[in-house]
């Protein structure tokens, strides 16, 4: 009985689809997606200006954005995200290169690979994290660029990053961006801003308790660096220097 009601319950599965629905809000129409009590971003129209992402979409909260989403808008010139975003999406704002300033809120807790490739036109950016997700350490996706990814576009850095297995990797930042606001980080793990030779100016929440060595190494265009005081001015010397 169980394993015929284990058959049904597959079948049923195999079956079901998830159906991509529109929604109007103002004067943009929203593709998205159902996923049980949330939805997810998968589209908008026209996808240009200055455009404010719903915090509801058929009666469910918008909690992610999804892969590609804004992918190819490049005449989108400013995002507002709503505090009900959790996940943004592989490739989510990839080739927007019309915009100049990204604010992620704090509720977001994980943001896709090449989130924000090709977005030549960036200036500056307020993140609640380095990389992946925040408190991340050790690995290539703790780092900076990460959000970037590994494939050159117009108006990009070729930005060599090392992490704390003494391995590298390429990552492509936009050549403009200079300033970075960090919201709700904890701990900026070896290497996260390695080589980022174009920003000048980083600011460290006080939620952070630990930064890792070389966290700001080959950072040259460095004119200002606000960090905790509980971090402590005698780890700035390992914080700008590197083994490799």
């Amino acid at each position: 009985m169980i394993k015929k009601l284990m058959i049904v319950v597959v079948a049923v599965a195999a079956t079901m689809q998830i159906v991509a629905e529109t929604e109007t809000v103002g004067s943009y129409t929203w593709t998205y997606l159902i996923n049980g009590d949330t939805a997810e971003i998968s589209g908008v129209s026209p996808s240009s200006g200055a455009v404010t992402i719903p915090s509801t979409l058929g009666g469910k909260p918008v909690t992610s954005i999804g892969y590609g989403a804004f992918s190819g808008c490049s005449e989108l010139t400013s995002i507002t995200i709503p505090d009900s975003v959790t996940s943004i999406g592989y490739s989510a704002f990839s080739g927007c290169s019309g915009l100049t300033s990204v604010t992620i809120p704090p509720s977001v807790t994980g943001i896709g690979s090449a989130a924000f490739s090709g977005c030549s036109g960036l200036i500056e950016m307020t993140l609640p994290f380095v990389g992946a997700t925040r408190g991340n350490s050790g690995s290539s996706n703790s780092l900076f660029g990460y959000i970037f990814g590994s494939t050159s576009y117009s108006g990009c850095k070729s930005t060599r990053q090392y992490y704390s297995t003494g391995s590298s990797v390429t990552y492509y930042i936009p050549s403009g961006l200079k300033k970075i606001v960090l919201t709700d980080e904890t701990v900026l793990c070896y290497g996260a801003f390695y080589n980022c030779s174009g920003l000048t100016s980083v600011t460290i929440p006080n939620s952070v308790t630990s930064i890792g060595s070389s966290a700001f190494y080959g950072c040259s265009g460095l004119r200002e660096v606000t960090v905790p005081q509980d971090v402590g001015d005698n780890r700035m010397s390992v914080v700008f220097s590197s083994s490799y």
